[in-house]
Protein backbone atom coordinates (compact mmCIF):
# COMPACT_ATOMS: atom_id res chain seq x y z
CA UNK A 1 0.00 0.00 0.00
CA UNK A 2 1.44 3.29 -0.85
CA UNK A 3 0.30 6.97 -0.33
CA UNK A 4 1.58 9.47 -2.46
CA UNK A 5 0.29 12.93 -2.55
CA UNK A 6 1.91 15.85 -4.60
CA UNK A 7 4.82 17.25 -3.09
CA UNK A 8 4.96 20.97 -3.75
CA UNK A 9 6.84 22.49 -0.62
CA UNK A 10 10.54 23.46 -0.90
CA UNK A 11 12.43 21.55 0.88
CA UNK A 12 12.71 22.16 4.88
CA UNK A 13 16.01 22.95 6.82
CA UNK A 14 16.31 21.71 10.25
CA UNK A 15 16.96 23.61 13.01
CA UNK A 16 19.55 21.31 14.48
CA UNK A 17 20.62 22.06 17.78
CA UNK A 18 24.46 21.20 19.20
CA UNK A 19 24.17 17.69 20.09
CA UNK A 20 22.38 16.84 16.31
CA UNK A 21 24.15 15.19 13.73
CA UNK A 22 23.01 15.54 9.80
CA UNK A 23 22.27 11.45 9.12
CA UNK A 24 23.98 12.38 5.68
CA UNK A 25 26.57 12.08 7.12
CA UNK A 26 26.72 8.60 8.46
CA UNK A 27 26.14 6.23 11.05
CA UNK A 28 28.43 7.04 13.24
CA UNK A 29 27.26 8.37 15.92
CA UNK A 30 24.83 6.23 16.28
CA UNK A 31 26.96 2.90 16.21
CA UNK A 32 26.17 0.83 18.83
CA UNK A 33 28.82 -0.45 21.49
CA UNK A 34 28.33 -4.49 20.40
CA UNK A 35 30.62 -4.71 18.14
CA UNK A 36 28.49 -7.27 16.53
CA UNK A 37 25.62 -4.98 15.90
CA UNK A 38 27.97 -2.14 14.76
CA UNK A 39 29.48 -4.19 12.37
CA UNK A 40 25.56 -5.02 10.94
CA UNK A 41 25.30 -1.13 10.53
CA UNK A 42 28.46 0.06 9.16
CA UNK A 43 27.76 -2.77 5.94
CA UNK A 44 24.17 -1.85 5.86
CA UNK A 45 25.45 1.94 5.37
CA UNK A 46 27.68 0.96 2.55
CA UNK A 47 24.67 -1.35 0.94
CA UNK A 48 22.65 2.62 1.07
CA UNK A 49 25.18 4.05 -0.28
CA UNK A 50 25.94 1.32 -3.35
CA UNK A 51 21.94 1.35 -3.95
CA UNK A 52 20.48 4.11 -5.92
CA UNK A 53 17.53 6.09 -5.38
CA UNK A 54 14.61 5.32 -6.76
CA UNK A 55 12.92 6.61 -9.92
CA UNK A 56 10.29 6.66 -12.07
CA UNK A 57 11.72 3.91 -14.21
CA UNK A 58 11.38 1.95 -11.47
CA UNK A 59 7.76 0.55 -11.66
CA UNK A 60 6.83 0.95 -7.90
CA UNK A 61 7.71 4.32 -8.41
CA UNK A 62 6.74 5.60 -11.90
CA UNK A 63 3.48 7.53 -9.91
CA UNK A 64 5.98 9.19 -7.17
CA UNK A 65 7.72 12.74 -7.70
CA UNK A 66 11.18 11.32 -6.35
CA UNK A 67 13.45 14.42 -6.83
CA UNK A 68 11.33 15.24 -3.53
CA UNK A 69 12.56 12.94 -1.00
CA UNK A 70 15.45 14.36 0.58
CA UNK A 71 17.30 12.78 3.91
CA UNK A 72 20.15 16.21 3.67
CA UNK A 73 19.26 18.19 6.56
CA UNK A 74 17.40 15.49 8.85
CA UNK A 75 19.30 14.93 12.50
CA UNK A 76 19.63 13.00 15.18
CA UNK A 77 18.95 14.85 18.30
CA UNK A 78 17.88 14.05 21.80
CA UNK A 79 15.04 15.40 23.24
CA UNK A 80 14.76 18.25 25.67
CA UNK A 81 13.48 17.42 29.36
CA UNK A 82 10.93 19.82 28.55
CA UNK A 83 9.74 17.78 25.18
CA UNK A 84 10.15 14.77 27.10
CA UNK A 85 8.00 15.67 29.59
CA UNK A 86 5.56 16.38 26.58
CA UNK A 87 5.89 13.49 24.42
CA UNK A 88 5.22 11.52 28.06
CA UNK A 89 2.34 13.75 29.06
CA UNK A 90 0.51 12.91 25.65
CA UNK A 91 1.59 9.25 25.43
CA UNK A 92 -2.30 7.88 26.38
CA UNK A 93 -3.45 5.27 23.94
CA UNK A 94 -5.50 2.35 25.21
CA UNK A 95 -6.91 2.54 28.67
CA UNK A 96 -5.98 -0.56 29.91
CA UNK A 97 -2.66 -1.89 28.48
CA UNK A 98 0.40 -4.45 29.55
CA UNK A 99 3.09 -2.42 29.23
CA UNK A 100 4.32 0.43 27.46
CA UNK A 101 7.45 2.08 25.87
CA UNK A 102 8.17 5.74 24.89
CA UNK A 103 10.81 7.12 22.60
CA UNK A 104 11.61 10.34 21.72
CA UNK A 105 13.62 10.75 18.37
CA UNK A 106 15.90 7.37 18.35
CA UNK A 107 15.87 7.00 21.90
CA UNK A 108 13.36 5.69 25.13
CA UNK A 109 12.07 8.00 27.26
CA UNK A 110 10.14 6.15 29.37
CA UNK A 111 8.62 2.72 29.96
CA UNK A 112 5.63 1.32 32.19
CA UNK A 113 3.87 -1.76 33.02
CA UNK A 114 0.53 -3.19 34.16
CA UNK A 115 0.41 -5.72 37.24
CA UNK A 116 0.11 -8.33 34.98
CA UNK A 117 2.18 -11.08 34.93
CA UNK A 118 3.36 -11.21 31.33
CA UNK A 119 7.21 -10.89 32.40
CA UNK A 120 7.26 -14.09 34.73
CA UNK A 121 5.48 -16.12 31.93
CA UNK A 122 8.10 -15.61 29.72
CA UNK A 123 6.77 -12.64 27.58
CA UNK A 124 9.85 -10.27 26.73
CA UNK A 125 8.70 -6.88 26.15
CA UNK A 126 12.00 -4.07 25.71
CA UNK A 127 13.44 -1.96 23.50
CA UNK A 128 15.44 -2.75 20.64
CA UNK A 129 18.79 -1.02 22.21
CA UNK A 130 18.02 -3.01 25.66
CA UNK A 131 17.40 -6.20 23.19
CA UNK A 132 21.14 -6.03 21.56
CA UNK A 133 22.36 -7.05 25.40
CA UNK A 134 20.34 -8.70 26.83
CA UNK A 135 18.93 -10.98 24.02
CA UNK A 136 21.16 -11.12 20.87
CA UNK A 137 20.14 -14.61 20.03
CA UNK A 138 16.86 -13.77 19.07
CA UNK A 139 18.09 -10.37 17.36
CA UNK A 140 21.09 -12.32 15.34
CA UNK A 141 18.30 -14.50 14.53
CA UNK A 142 15.37 -12.77 13.32
CA UNK A 143 16.28 -9.09 12.99
CA UNK A 144 16.48 -7.82 9.29
CA UNK A 145 17.63 -11.31 8.49
CA UNK A 146 14.85 -12.55 5.76
CA UNK A 147 11.32 -10.88 6.66
CA UNK A 148 13.12 -7.20 6.27
CA UNK A 149 16.35 -7.41 5.03
CA UNK A 150 18.59 -4.37 4.70
CA UNK A 151 18.87 -4.78 0.84
CA UNK A 152 14.97 -4.56 0.54
CA UNK A 153 15.26 -1.41 -1.01
CA UNK A 154 17.28 1.64 0.14
CA UNK A 155 15.47 3.26 2.63
CA UNK A 156 15.70 -0.10 4.58
CA UNK A 157 19.73 -0.24 4.11
CA UNK A 158 19.35 3.55 5.89
CA UNK A 159 17.31 2.62 8.34
CA UNK A 160 19.31 -0.61 9.13
CA UNK A 161 22.52 1.59 9.31
CA UNK A 162 21.10 3.58 12.10
CA UNK A 163 18.24 1.65 14.07
CA UNK A 164 18.77 1.20 17.53
CA UNK A 165 15.72 1.30 19.21
CA UNK A 166 12.33 -0.18 18.49
CA UNK A 167 10.70 -2.47 20.29
CA UNK A 168 11.22 -6.75 20.46
CA UNK A 169 7.98 -8.47 21.61
CA UNK A 170 8.75 -11.72 21.88
CA UNK A 171 5.92 -14.26 23.56
CA UNK A 172 6.65 -18.00 24.60
CA UNK A 173 5.00 -21.34 23.31
CA UNK A 174 1.21 -21.40 24.71
CA UNK A 175 1.29 -17.92 26.04
CA UNK A 176 -1.91 -15.94 25.87
CA UNK A 177 -1.31 -12.12 26.84
CA UNK A 178 -4.99 -10.55 26.61
CA UNK A 179 -3.77 -6.79 27.31
CA UNK A 180 -1.96 -4.47 24.59
CA UNK A 181 1.58 -4.02 24.23
CA UNK A 182 2.02 -0.64 23.32
CA UNK A 183 5.00 1.55 21.63
CA UNK A 184 4.87 6.04 21.06
CA UNK A 185 7.40 7.01 18.59
CA UNK A 186 7.75 10.65 18.66
CA UNK A 187 9.53 12.85 16.54
CA UNK A 188 11.27 16.27 17.15
CA UNK A 189 11.16 19.04 14.64
CA UNK A 190 13.41 18.13 12.05
CA UNK A 191 14.43 14.88 12.89
CA UNK A 192 15.22 11.88 11.35
CA UNK A 193 14.00 8.46 13.49
CA UNK A 194 14.30 4.91 12.49
CA UNK A 195 11.74 2.95 14.33
CA UNK A 196 11.15 -0.60 14.46
CA UNK A 197 8.86 -3.27 15.50
CA UNK A 198 9.60 -7.08 16.32
CA UNK A 199 7.16 -9.93 16.91
CA UNK A 200 8.01 -13.31 17.34
CA UNK A 201 5.47 -15.64 18.82
CA UNK A 202 6.12 -19.51 19.14
CA UNK A 203 3.68 -21.67 18.77
CA UNK A 204 -0.10 -21.22 19.81
CA UNK A 205 1.21 -17.90 21.53
CA UNK A 206 -1.36 -15.12 20.97
CA UNK A 207 -0.45 -11.16 21.66
CA UNK A 208 -1.87 -7.54 20.73
CA UNK A 209 0.58 -4.66 19.81
CA UNK A 210 0.18 -0.88 19.05
CA UNK A 211 2.44 1.60 17.33
CA UNK A 212 1.86 5.48 17.54
CA UNK A 213 3.72 7.50 15.67
CA UNK A 214 3.52 11.24 16.27
CA UNK A 215 5.33 14.65 15.82
CA UNK A 216 5.61 17.14 19.03
CA UNK A 217 4.57 19.86 16.30
CA UNK A 218 1.31 19.24 13.79
CA UNK A 219 3.19 20.72 11.25
CA UNK A 220 6.44 19.49 11.91
CA UNK A 221 9.29 18.29 9.39
CA UNK A 222 11.57 15.10 9.87
CA UNK A 223 12.20 11.94 7.96
CA UNK A 224 11.22 8.39 9.11
CA UNK A 225 12.78 5.38 7.53
CA UNK A 226 11.04 2.49 9.71
CA UNK A 227 10.56 -1.18 9.24
CA UNK A 228 7.76 -4.07 10.94
CA UNK A 229 9.02 -7.55 11.04
CA UNK A 230 6.41 -10.40 12.26
CA UNK A 231 7.72 -14.45 12.89
CA UNK A 232 4.32 -16.36 13.79
CA UNK A 233 5.26 -19.89 14.93
CA UNK A 234 2.43 -22.77 14.18
CA UNK A 235 -1.15 -21.97 15.65
CA UNK A 236 -0.28 -18.24 16.99
CA UNK A 237 -2.32 -15.60 16.54
CA UNK A 238 -1.10 -11.57 16.25
CA UNK A 239 -3.81 -8.32 16.30
CA UNK A 240 -0.89 -5.39 15.54
CA UNK A 241 -2.42 -2.02 14.76
CA UNK A 242 0.08 1.21 13.61
CA UNK A 243 -1.37 4.68 13.85
CA UNK A 244 0.64 7.39 11.77
CA UNK A 245 -0.19 10.48 12.73
CA UNK A 246 3.17 12.69 11.95
CA UNK A 247 3.62 16.46 11.29
CA UNK A 248 2.54 17.45 7.93
CA UNK A 249 5.97 17.81 6.78
CA UNK A 250 7.53 14.73 7.60
CA UNK A 251 8.51 12.33 4.98
CA UNK A 252 7.50 8.66 5.76
CA UNK A 253 8.44 5.27 4.74
CA UNK A 254 7.59 2.34 6.02
CA UNK A 255 8.28 -1.15 5.18
CA UNK A 256 6.55 -4.51 6.86
CA UNK A 257 6.76 -8.41 6.08
CA UNK A 258 5.04 -11.16 8.41
CA UNK A 259 5.97 -15.05 8.03
CA UNK A 260 3.38 -17.47 9.38
CA UNK A 261 3.74 -20.93 9.66
CA UNK A 262 0.81 -23.44 9.49
CA UNK A 263 -2.68 -22.04 11.30
CA UNK A 264 -0.99 -19.00 12.15
CA UNK A 265 -3.37 -16.05 11.80
CA UNK A 266 -2.13 -12.15 11.86
CA UNK A 267 -4.55 -9.02 11.45
CA UNK A 268 -2.96 -5.78 10.80
CA UNK A 269 -4.56 -2.48 10.57
CA UNK A 270 -2.09 0.46 9.71
CA UNK A 271 -4.24 4.49 9.81
CA UNK A 272 -1.90 6.86 8.27
CA UNK A 273 -3.80 10.31 9.31
CA UNK A 274 -0.47 12.30 9.00
CA UNK A 275 3.05 13.61 7.33
CA UNK A 276 3.73 15.67 4.07
CA UNK A 277 4.37 11.75 1.76
CA UNK A 278 3.72 8.38 3.35
CA UNK A 279 4.77 5.31 1.27
CA UNK A 280 4.32 1.88 3.30
CA UNK A 281 5.18 -1.16 1.51
CA UNK A 282 3.07 -4.11 3.07
CA UNK A 283 4.27 -7.94 2.52
CA UNK A 284 3.10 -11.15 4.01
CA UNK A 285 4.47 -14.78 3.22
CA UNK A 286 1.94 -17.73 4.42
CA UNK A 287 4.41 -20.45 4.59
CA UNK A 288 2.05 -23.36 6.29
CA UNK A 289 -1.26 -24.75 5.70
CA UNK A 290 -4.06 -22.76 6.91
CA UNK A 291 -1.86 -19.87 7.49
CA UNK A 292 -4.02 -16.47 7.16
CA UNK A 293 -2.88 -12.88 6.96
CA UNK A 294 -5.24 -9.99 6.83
CA UNK A 295 -3.82 -6.73 5.82
CA UNK A 296 -5.88 -3.42 6.05
CA UNK A 297 -4.59 -0.26 5.10
CA UNK A 298 -6.91 3.66 6.46
CA UNK A 299 -5.60 6.69 4.70
CA UNK A 300 -6.98 10.10 5.28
Amino acid sequence: MTSAPPLTDPPVKSDANANASDIAAGPAGALSEQAWWSEKQLAAWKLFQSLPMPSRKDEDWRFTNVSEIKIEGAHDATFSLDEEKDAVGRSNGVPEFAAKIIFGNNARISEASSAGDWSRRGVIFEPIDAAIENHPEILKKYFMTRAVPPATNKFTALHASFCCTGTLLYVPKGVEIELPFEAFHWMGNGAAVFPHTLVVLEENASVVMVDSFNSLEKDGSGFCAGALEFFLARGSSLRYIAIQNWGSRVQHFLTSDSELERDANSRALMVMLGSRYARHNVNSHLAGEGAFSEMLGLYA
